[in-house]
């Protein structure tokens, strides 16, 4: 697939993150975009499952963008690919791995207004409604309670006491 430079506005690059919506198929969890100057947006869920931490990854192609007015703009999202990875376990931050992708194609009719740092994308066909506010830094992921190095040095540092202090006892 050969992607071409898109007419995305500069306005709304950036990673935003989502405060609000009434589209009850969103799942419950950290969920944010990713708008760079490309075609092609990611959508992310990050949540907790059992003992994993789950981030789900999306894979957008944005298409058909027009300008309504000043800050206004319709466009037409294709999903493309979902990929789903393992970040954490019980609290532990792992190398993501993943363990689903699939194919799939669904389409969305949507509007976009631009607000400072805010962004409101509509879908006219569900009259669904998603506030979007810009990010700036790094998204943090929830759940994770040590990274794996620390964990690991830990570790080993309780050992070395452990059979340290058992010889000297």
């Amino acid at each position: 697939m050969k992607l071409l430079k898109s007419n995305i506005p500069p306005l709304i690059f950036g990673t935003w993150v989502l405060r609000v919506t009434n589209d009850i198929n969103i799942e419950n969890g950290l969920n944010y975009i990713i708008i760079n100057d490309e075609p092609v947006i990611k959508l992310k869920t990050i949540k907790k499952e059992g003992l994993f931490g789950i981030k789900k990854s999306r894979t957008v192609l944005i298409e058909n963008i027009k300008q309504i007015s000043k800050n206004t703009y319709n466009f037409t999202l294709n999903y493309a690919i979902k990929n789903i990875y393992s970040y954490s376990l019980l609290g532990i931050e792992i190398p993501e791995i993943k363990s689903n992708s699939m194919s799939y194609n669904k389409i969305k009719d949507l509007s976009i207004n631009i607000f400072d740092k805010t962004l409101l994308i509509t879908d006219k066909d569900f009259c669904y409604y998603y506030i979007f506010d810009l990010n700036v830094g790094k998204i943090r992921y929830p759940d994770i309670e040590t990274n794996i190095n620390t964990f690991l040095f830990t570790q080993f540092i309780s050992i070395l006491l452990s059979v340290l202090i058992t010889k000297f006892l």
